[in-house]
């Protein structure tokens, strides 16, 4: 059987949209494009081909309306070829017996398909625009086959993208360097089971049926040249090295130094190079330098990779990224790790970055960037940051981190020719590496442990303790300045508890006990509160470890000693000579014993005269024992010989006399008596 010339032959380049990427900053053209522009080592950068956020799904199907916006499903206008009636022969260069006519496309589907024994030219045509296939049952509707559960090319070609983070443009334009798919307004079924040519060798032995069909291509494919990326050792063509690229079918070729990943990806792909002719070559449609086929006469014409580079410069822009050899080698890591950290930590974030390229290059401006709550709070920055040839470069910055709340850390660049890309330069060729961390930044230190004042009832002129326990989560130890327990006394005047200054809380969530102590003088009730001095007063540091944490207390300071039980007579109706004994109890609600000194129950007899009982020196009330106040009674007996009525009263004596102390513990107690004899 004579050999049959694809399709793909005679294809001819139509009308062509542009669509800029969004993310990846382009070189911008200087100039028509030539096929002196093409650089077999450097077809594409890495951080193009691998930009997989530049076309969204109806960008996708967009484009492929623009491109083929008019089908010829039915295969009504004109086709020529070279058809021989007798034999059924078609589509080859003039041959014996064979006429050069002119009918429909449809009449030469139909003949194809009977000369070939196949049917993959029968009508209707479906354009790719109008594709559906079920990516699960890989049913479609070719030829007119209904098709349940069907997506649109669109769908497909972006999920893929996605997947295997690959520029959905490469893959519009490596359907149609295969099989000009995009273009194609009368395509045939043999073109969606070979669309991406994957598996498809060209030593004629045919296409894999394993991989035959639109999605199962457009997998495979995606598949494929993210393999090469990720293994670039495993596959012919390697970057940074010497390679030898022939041109196809001859066996002859060049040596081509292969600067990147991309490239060395695509000669693995089709493993050939454009010769001098096919990249100086006049396609038959008069478009210089266009794309081109092994129809136009050069018996070493391999279109293939020039023809991928011509569609993606003249459809998407250019294949070159500013510093596209400027790439991610690491994502963002912190030190220490982890989703929390605390006040006064210091944080360590870093990543690398590596330039793929044979020579130096500035960078731009590299650091890390933050923010805190929501305001910024940067780690650091440098400016001119050169990579050098083949080198890889760590970009590291430290921050003690000094408020507590919500960080988000990033890598953070910016290039004069496109500004401020964090979120996408350097580039990451691999997709996945992390370009920014959050965590939560917890306080410390924290009162975990609130105020708390001991004795539980304490009095004035006895020592009072109060306690505070306060944690330091952090990796370092705190210096927090000056801490104090402060307090007001029943008329607002300041009693503070002494201050501690340059209190430090040891790192590692040890637990500080700190305590005051010191007495007051005016009973009543007290306010008592932290205070913190670190050049201006504040009562919220440390913070608090729960709602739990008591900060503040008003708590009464007891008056002490008191009278408990007035002035008691016994008997209480003594006859004139007969002895009475008076009492008097104190009670002590304090730690230590006191003396108040002396202490007498006063007498004056009806002419006024003293006849007070006797004086007890020294009085002195025990102290308090597990919680039960000490007391002591004064006892002292004497007679009276007038008769009349007497008149007795409390009295103190501690260098002067004084009716008012102790005082008494409440409104019962009888500080005078009178007793008639």
């Amino acid at each position: 059987m004579p050999r049959i010339l694809s399709k793909i032959s005679i294809l001819l380049m139509l009308p062509a949209v542009t669509l800029a990427a969004i993310l990846i900053f382009r070189q911008p053209a200087t100039h028509a494009l030539t096929g002196a522009d093409f650089q077999a080592g450097h077809i594409i950068d890495d951080a193009v081909f691998t930009d997989n956020s530049t076309m969204s799904v109806q960008d996708i199907n967009n484009f492929l309306n623009a491109e083929a916006p008019t089908c010829d499903t039915s295969g009504s206008l004109s086709k020529s070829y070279y058809y021989n009636s007798s034999s059924g022969e078609v589509e080859k260069d003039s041959f014996s017996g064979a006429s050069y006519v002119t009918t429909t496309r449809a009449i030469y589907g139909q003949r194809y398909d009977t000369w070939n024994g196949t049917t993959i030219a029968t009508t209707p045509y479906v354009c790719l625009k109008d594709y559906r296939e079920n990516p699960n049952t890989h049913q479609n509707n070719l030829q007119g086959a209904t098709v349940s559960g069907g997506v649109t090319p669109g769908e497909i070609i972006y999920y893929a993208a996605l997947a295997y983070h690959i520029n959905p443009q490469v893959l519009l334009v490596t359907l149609q360097k295969e099989q000009g798919l995009i273009t194609d307004d009368w395509p045939w079924t043999n073109e969606y089971a070979a669309a991406m040519g994957f598996d498809c060798p060209d030593d004629g032995t045919g296409c894999h049926s394993a991989y035959a069909g639109f999605t199962v291509q457009v997998n495979s494919a995606a598949a494929q040249l993210r393999n090469y990326l990720t293994n670039p050792g495993g596959f012919n063509f390697i970057a940074g090295q010497n390679n030898s690229i022939g041109y196809y079918p001859c066996n002859s070729g060049t040596t081509v130094f292969i600067q990147n990943a991309a490239t060395a990806a695509l000669y693995d792909y089709t493993p050939y190079q454009p010769d001098p002719d096919v990249l100086s070559n006049t396609n038959p449609t008069g478009s210089p330098n266009g794309p081109g086929s092994v129809s136009d006469g050069d018996t070493c014409a391999t279109y293939g990779n020039r023809n991928f580079w011509w569609y993606f410069n003249t459809w998407f822009g250019s294949t070159y990224a500013i510093n596209g050899s400027i790439q991610s080698a690491s994502g963002l890591s912190l030190s220490p790790s982890g989703s929390s950290s605390y006040v006064n930590d210091s944080l360590t974030a870093s990543y690398q970055v590596k330039n793929t390229a044979s020579y130096s290059i500035d960078a731009g401006s590299l650091g890390v960037c933050a923010t805190l709550n929501g305001q910024w709070y940067d780690f650091g920055f440098a400016n001119d940051v050169i990579v050098p040839a083949n080198g890889t470069i760590t970009v590291s910055y430290s921050k003690k981190l000094t408020v507590p709340g919500n960080l988000i850390v990033s890598m953070c660049s910016y290039n004069p020719a496109f500004g401020w890309a964090n979120a996408y330069y350097p580039y990451d060729i691999n997709g996945g590496l992390s370009r920014q961390a959050t965590l939560t930044v917890n306080d410390s230190p924290l009162i975990t442990s609130g105020l708390i004042l001991g004795p539980t009832n304490f009095a004035i002129n006895q020592p009072v303790t109060a306690y505070l326990s306060i944690k330091n989560l952090s990796a370092s130890n705190i210096n927090i300045g000056s801490l104090v327990i402060a307090a007001r006394d029943p008329n607002g005047n300041n009693v503070d508890f002494p201050i501690k200054n340059d209190v430090t809380i040891p790192a590692g969530g040890t637990t500080s006990n700190l305590t005051w102590t010191r007495t007051f003088t005016v009973p009543g009730n007290y306010t008592f509160y932290v205070a913190h001095w670190n050049g201006t007063w504040d009562t919220t540091y440390p913070d608090s470890a729960s709602n739990a944490v008591v900060r503040q207390v008003i708590w009464p300071v007891l008056d002490n000693p008191l009278i408990t039980s007035g002035i008691s007579l016994s008997p209480s109706s003594p006859a004139k000579g007969q002895n009475v004994t008076a009492t008097v109890t104190v009670r002590n609600v304090g730690s230590n014993p006191i003396d108040i000194g002396s202490l007498v129950v006063a007498g004056r007899d009806p002419g006024g005269n003293n006849v007070d009982f006797p004086i007890e020196n020294d009085f002195t009330i025990p102290a308090a024992s597990g919680g039960v106040p000490g007391t002591k009674t004064y006892s002292e007996p004497r007679s009276f010989s007038s008769s009349g009525a007497y008149r007795f009263y409390i009295a103190h004596w501690n260098g002067t006399w004084d009716t008012t102390y102790p005082k008494s513990i409440d409104n019962s107690v009888a500080r005078q008596l009178t007793l008639t004899l």
